[in-house]
């Protein structure tokens, strides 16, 4: 009798779990397809404009990257990105080392620095400030990628937006 009992409760928790896993994943690709036009997957590039997130979760990582626009000057564009995953500590990944701009598909010499970090361990938020000469030489409708590089196991995520 008490085998059947906790029988019928393991099998009432294993169905509540896979309930819930299938309604997480439902979710997450609701919020997925009401943003497409910003997910990237694949490694490749995503067009997109100000202040609209671009997200990728390549490896296992879901990161997260929004243009905020010009910093001081033109030759400097802000950035936040955050990265969740749950398996990686990623407060230890160094942003200034590896970050690359690209303007035009081209990679262009530039200067990041971490304007503000927070978060711990799985989840972590940088506001990010890039700065290159070769910025203030855009021109309305050129293409400029923001590219995280060798975050878990991905040699290269873009963000790619138009100015």
């Amino acid at each position: 009798m008490k085998v059947r009992a906790l029988a019928a409760v393991l099998i009432i928790i294993l169905g509540a779990g896979v309930w819930w896993g299938l309604q997480t994943v439902e979710a997450q690709q609701n919020l997925v397809s009401t943003s497409s036009n910003n997910y990237n997957s694949s490694g490749s590039s995503v067009v997109g404009s100000e202040s609209v997130p671009q997200f990728d979760n390549q490896g296992g990582v879901d990161v997260t990257v929004t243009w905020k626009g010009e910093g001081s000057d033109s030759s400097m564009q802000k950035f936040e990105v955050s990265m969740n995953n749950h398996m990686t500590n990623l407060y230890d990944f160094d942003f200034t080392k590896n970050i690359d701009l690209k303007i035009s598909g081209t990679t262009v010499p530039a200067v990041v620095n971490v304007l503000n970090k927070s978060g711990a361990g799985h989840h972590v938020e940088a506001e990010l400030e890039v700065q290159s000469t070769d910025l203030s030489k855009l021109e309305p409708g050129s293409q400029f990628t923001l590219v995280i590089k060798n975050l878990v196991r991905v040699p290269m995520r873009n963000f790619t937006w138009v100015y």
